[in-house]
This record gives structure tokens, sequence and C-alpha cells, in this order.
């Protein structure tokens, strides 16, 4: 999966899927990364 497509996409696969700490981590760091990247 390409978290970085979008981060709707990221926060989607985030309450989908219930990551323990360490996954939740990644997948905000992601979606903020590409968040900065489309401004």
């Amino acid at each position: 999966m390409d978290f970085l497509a979008s981060p709707h996409n990221a926060l989607k696969h985030f309450i989908k899927k219930k990551p323990d700490k360490a996954d939740r981590l990644k997948v905000f760091l992601i979606a903020g990364h590409s968040y900065y990247a489309l401004m």
C-alpha cells in the first residue's frame, strides 16, 4: 500500500487497521510528510 499517495488513505488505513503505537506513529509521520509536501 502506498501511504504517500494520500494522507486520507493513510488515515483510512489507520482507522481500519487499529494499529499499535509504532504503526500509528509511522502512519501519522507519513501522512504528515505527504501533507506538508503538498503545501
